[in-house]
């Protein structure tokens, strides 16, 4: 897990090229994703709805609270469907537990890797810091729309192309919680040694929230495409800050 501080240009270059080249793997077949441009990053469109890593290895399917349990325990990657409902991954993508999200194996597909604690504030700075920045990234789909918020989906304006929706989580027991009601997604920045930050946008709010949790639960993931050559490096924030 790469961390920035005040660092030069030249060698954080180098080592957001050797991070994004851990994973070397290619894609065994693919990928047909949407992106948004932000700023300077692309985004995905979407959550992430794989089930296998990049390498073609499949992910485990962890549907009841006893698997999903023992797949923490043992620390293994594992997705689910929220309420284990497929029609949930058209509406939300997957969740993902960490292991999954820190695999070797690389969870994005080719091109694409998952965003930093820093390349999430880097999007909130752009989009006019983190009490605005939810409201940009929030759907402006509704209840009684299956897949949409509840109301009253505060200062919900979807002008990036982000299309955030309330795909809630699922808690170290199994239990889901909170779809219609908030967005959460992994980064790749670890926060002390058994902690790790994440994103959540909510319902009743147009902030983009930036907290930490101790690995247990599990969220959506967003992926961030790999800046290409003539762009300059993501800027070099702190993740810990």
């Amino acid at each position: 897990m790469l961390i920035f501080g005040a660092m030069p240009l030249p060698f954080l270059l180098l080592l957001l090229l050797l991070a994004v080249s851990a994973c070397k793997t290619p894609d065994p077949k693919p990928v047909e994703l949407g992106e948004t441009k932000i700023g300077r990053q692309v985004w995905m469109r979407e959550n992430l709805r794989v089930d296998t890593f990049r390498n073609g290895d499949p992910i485990k399917q962890a549907q009841s609270p006893e698997a999903w349990a023992e797949a923490l325990r043992r620390e293994e990657p594992a997705w689910s469907f929220y309420d284990n409902d497929p029609d949930n991954d058209w509406h939300y993508g997957r969740i993902y537990n960490y292991y999954a999200v820190m695999d070797e194996r690389c969870l994005c597909p080719t091109g694409w890797y998952i965003p930093s604690d820093g390349e999430w504030t880097e999007l909130e700075k752009f989009l006019g810091g983190p009490r605005v920045a939810g409201g940009s990234l929030k759907s402006t789909l509704m209840k009684p729309t299956v897949g949409g918020w509840e109301s009253p989906n505060e200062k919900a304006v979807d002008d990036v192309g982000f299309g955030a929706r309330p795909g809630g989580l699922r808690a170290k027991d199994g239990t889901f919680y909170n779809a219609g009601l908030t967005g959460m997604w992994w980064t790749s920045t670890v926060n002390l040694s058994k902690m790790s930050w994440y994103r959540e946008v909510n319902f009743f709010s147009g902030r983009l929230y930036r907290t930490f949790n101790y690995r247990e639960d599990a969220f959506s993931v967003r992926c961030l495409k790999v800046p290409s050559k003539k762009q300059a490096p993501p800027q070099p924030w702190n993740g810990d800050n």
